[in-house]
C-alpha cells in the first residue's frame, strides 16, 4: 500500500533527541566495561580484566554532562555484565521460574548503575578527587546493602571476579570479600589515572605496582607459611548425580535408597572409614503422616549406630509450632538424639517472600522454583556437634555470605561444610559460580570446606581457597577424603566486614558536603538575581 504525502504527515513526529541520546549510548565506551567485567567473573579464567574493566567507564564518567545521563549509559553497560556472566537463570528447568528471573536480572544492573550517576553530581559540586572517592564508596555501600537485609542478593559482588585469583586474593583473611572489591577498584583508578591525558604518569605507575606487588607476594608467603592442621577428619561426600524434576518431588521415598546404597561401600575401607558422610540439600522427602517420618529417621539412626558414624543430610523439616516448612540440615549421631540447623539466609521469592508473615498477601508473589516455596527462616547460625568433631553447615545460597561462616568460626567450628542443589539451571555457569564464590569463605576464615551437591561441584577446599579434587557435573561418587581441621581466628573471622562501614562514614559526609555546596550555591544565585 503506497503512502500519499497528507499520510506521512499524519504519522507522530521522531524525536531526535532521544534518537541521538539512544545512539550515544550504544557507542557508549561504558559497554566496554560491562563485557570485560562480565568476562571476568568465573568461571572464565579472566579475573585480570576486572582491574581495567571500569576504565572505559571511568574515561566516559569524567566528561558526562549529569549524573542523570551518566546512569543511562552506566545502565547497559551493567545488564551487559549481566548478559554475559549472570544470564543462567533463563535456563531454569521451569520455564515459569525462569520468566520470574527475568525481573531481578534487570533490576540488579540498575542497581549497580546508581552509585555512578550519583557520584557524577558529587564529581560537579567537590570536583573529580570527591567525584572519584564518591563513586568507590557509593559502590562499596552498594554491594554492602545487596548483602544485608531480606531482600540480600550479594551474587554480583566485583569482589567475586578474584574468588579463584589464588595469587593476589589471600589478604581477603583480613578484609573479606569487601576487600577485594575494594582493590579491584583502586586497581582500575590507576589505570584510569594512566590514561588520562596531560596527567603525571609516575604516581600512578608506582600506585599501580604497589597495588599488585604486595597482594602477590604477600599471597605467596601466606600460602606457603599457613600452619599445618590440628589434625584431620574422614569425612564421606556423596553426590548423587539425580536429575532434577526427579530431585524436586519432595515425596520421593526412594532417593534415600540410593544415597544408602552409594554411601555403603565407604565403610568397606577400614583403613578410611569416615566418621562423617555428607548428603546433598533437602535430601530426604517429607512426610506429613509423623508415623512415615519417624520410622525414616529410625532407619537413618540405625545406621549411623551400625557404622559407628555420623550423618549430615539436608531435608524439609516441619517448624516447631507445625505450620511452616524449612529447610534444615539434620546430623544422625551414634548414641545421641539428632541435631538441626535450619537455613537463615533464604533466597528472596524462590524460597521465602520478604515480609510475607506479616503481610500473608505477599506470598502470592513467590516463585516458583521446585520443591517447597514458603520456607520460614532459622533463628541463627549454630554449629553441629559430631564426636569430637565440631562444624558449621551453609545450606546452598548462604555460602555467599561472608557472615554465617564467621559466626560458625567464633562458636569453635574446625571446618565447613555445604550442602547444596544446583542442578535447576543445567551445565550453565550458574553451579561454577557457586562453587568459586564458596572458596571465599574458605579463604576468609582459613577453614576447609567442603561442598557436597546433587548433581555437581561437589569438592575440597583448602584454606587458601584452591580446590583439593572437584566432582563434576551429573558424575555420581561417593568417596571419602580427609579434611584438615583448624583452630583460631582469622583478622576477618573476629572482626567481620571493617570496609563497607568505613565507605558508608565516607559516603555519609560526601553526600552531606554535597547538599551543602549545593545549598550555598542556590543561595549565592539567589543573592545575585536582579
Amino acid at each position: 500500500m503506497k503512502m500519499t504525502g497528507e499520510d506521512c504527515r499524519a504519522l507522530p513526529p521522531t524525536n531526535p533527541d532521544f534518537l541521538t541520546a539512544l545512539r550515544k549510548i550504544v557507542r557508549s565506551p561504558a559497554l566496554l566495561t560491562g563485557l570485560a567485567l562480565g568476562l571476568s567473573f568465573p568461571p572464565l579464567p579472566f579475573p585480570f580484566l576486572a582491574w581495567v574493566a571500569f576504565v572505559p567507564l571511568l574515561r566516559r564518567w569524567d566528561r558526562a554532562p549529569s549524573g542523570s545521563r551518566m546512569l543511562l549509559e552506566a545502565y547497559p553497560a551493567f545488564l551487559l555484565t549481566y548478559a554475559v556472566a549472570f544470564s543462567w537463570p533463563l535456563f531454569h528447568a521451569l520455564p515459569e521460574a525462569a520468566l520470574v528471573s527475568v525481573t531481578p536480572l534487570l533490576a540488579l544492573p540498575l542497581i549497580m548503575a546508581l552509585p555512578v550517576g550519583a557520584s557524577a553530581l558529587v564529581r560537579r559540586r567537590l570536583g573529580r578527587g570527591a567525584g572519584l572517592t564518591a563513586l568507590v564508596v557509593f559502590f562499596l555501600v552498594m554491594e554492602g546493602a545487596l548483602s544485608r537485609g531480606p531482600f540480600a542478593f550479594p551474587w554480583s559482588l566485583v569482589g567475586h571476579t578474584q574468588a579463584e585469583a589464588f595469587r593476589f586474593n589471600q589478604f581477603a583473611e583480613w578484609t573479606g570479600t569487601p576487600g577485594l572489591s575494594l582493590w579491584v577498584w583502586l586497581l582500575n583508578l590507576a589505570a584510569f589515572a594512566l590514561v588520562r591525558p596531560r596527567a603525571s604518569r609516575r604516581a600512578p605507575w608506582a600506585a599501580l605496582a604497589l597495588l599488585l606487588v604486595l597482594p602477590f607476594t604477600f599471597s605467596q608467603w601466606r600460602r606457603a607459611s599457613l600452619p599445618p592442621p590440628d589434625g584431620y577428619a574422614a569425612v564421606g561426600l556423596v553426590q548423587p548425580a539425580l536429575p532434577p524434576r526427579a530431585w524436586a518431588d519432595v515425596h520421593d521415598a526412594a532417593r534415600v535408597d540410593t544415597l544408602l546404597a552409594l554411601t555403603e561401600p565407604l565403610f568397606s575401607d577400614d583403613a578410611l572409614r569416615p566418621r562423617l558422610v555428607v548428603w546433598p540439600e533437602t535430601a530426604l522427602p517429607v512426610f506429613p503422616d509423623p508415623a512415615r517420618r519417624d520410622a525414616l529417621h529410625a532407619r537413618l539412626q540405625a545406621f549411623v549406630e551400625r557404622h559407628d558414624a555420623a550423618l549430615l543430610t539436608g531435608a524439609v523439616t516441619l517448624a516447631p509450632d507445625g505450620d511452616a516448612y524449612q529447610n534444615s540440615a539434620l546430623l544422625f549421631r551414634p548414641r545421641r538424639s539428632p541435631d538441626r540447623y535450619d537455613k537463615v539466609r533464604l533466597v528472596p521469592f524462590a524460597e521465602y517472600v520478604p515480609f510475607s508473615d506479616r503481610f500473608p498477601w505477599l506470598r502470592s508473589l513467590s516463585a516458583p522454583a521446585g520443591g517447597v516455596s514458603g520456607y520460614r527462616p532459622g533463628a541463627s547460625p549454630r554449629v553441629l556437634h559430631a564426636g569430637d568433631l565440631t562444624f558449621g553447615a551453609l545450606i546452598c545460597f548462604e555460602s555467599i555470605f561472608g557472615n554465617p561462616a564467621r559466626s560458625y568460626v567464633e562458636q569453635g567450628a574446625d571446618f565447613l561444610a555445604t550442602i547444596t542443589q544446583d542442578g535447576w539451571w543445567g551445565r550453565t555457569p550458574g553451579y561454577r559460580q557457586h562453587f568459586a564464590f564458596t572458596k571465599l569463605r574458605a579463604l576468609e576464615t582459613r577453614r576447609a570446606l567442603v561442598q557436597v551437591s546433587v548433581t555437581g561441584v561437589s569438592g575440597l577446599i583448602g584454606a587458601d581457597g584452591a580446590a583439593r579434587f572437584e566432582v563434576g557435573w551429573m558424575e555420581r561418587s561417593a568417596r571419602t577424603t580427609l579434611v584438615p581441621l583448624r583452630s583460631g581466628e582469622t583478622f576477618f573471622a573476629r572482626h567481620g566486614d571493617l570496609v563497607t562501614p568505613l565507605a558508608l562514614f565516607v559516603a555519609l559526609l560526601l553526600t552531606a558536603l554535597t547538599f551543602l555546596e549545593t545549598r550555598r550555591m542556590r543561595l549565592r544565585k539567589e543573592r545575585h538575581r536582579p
